[in-house]
């Protein structure tokens, strides 16, 4: 009766291995550049495989392979734009959603948003199933971020409970 995903539990583990060993995580910036490419490829191989429908044969495997080099890239590329003000202002006010929009894109909300978008979209190539590639988890990351505001402007006693006391804007003011 318990759907737990293997792939939950192997990065929230890897979160605590970093943790521990005190892996200091801009020490990847050296590769940084490889990291989006492998992630890039990787990824235009996952739309590929979908668009000829031999993800049936890889399952969802060779799909989550990607978040790894995807997670990695977004750190790296997060590195490069903390020279910008703006950019950087904006990223530290959005991270304060970060466990709401972690606990909520997934298996509703990302999984719900590709079944709408294949059904609205019927791709019939690469260039239908890339498009849901990237729009699905845009998508899904902007819906979490109004949802977090929704709820936790409305109503902070279920946001604190659904977050597990994680309420960061009562900080704001003080």
């Amino acid at each position: 009766f318990l759907n737990l995903s293997y792939y939950g539990i192997f990065f929230f583990y890897l979160g605590a291995v970093i943790a521990i060993m005190n892996f200091q995580l801009h020490q990847i910036d050296v590769y940084g550049k490889w990291i989006m490419f492998l992630y890039l490829a990787l990824a235009v191989l996952d739309a590929v495989l979908l668009t000829e429908n031999r993800s049936l044969l890889y399952g969802r495997t060779y799909s989550r392979l990607t978040l790894l080099p995807g997670i990695l890239s977004v750190w790296y590329l997060a590195g490069k734009i903390n020279h910008y003000e703006r950019i950087k202002n904006l990223l530290i006010t959005l991270s304060r959603s970060s466990f709401f929009v972690y606990a909520v894109h997934e298996p509703f909300l990302l999984t719900g948003l590709k079944k709408i978008l294949y059904r609205t979209v019927t791709p019939s190539g690469s260039t239908e199933i890339i498009f849901i590639y990237v729009t699905a988890p845009l998508m899904t990351i902007i819906i979490a971020l109004l949802l977090d505001r929704l709820i936790n402007s409305t109503m902070p006693s279920i946001y604190s409970l659904l977050t597990g006391g994680r309420t960061f804007y009562k900080h704001l003011s003080t």
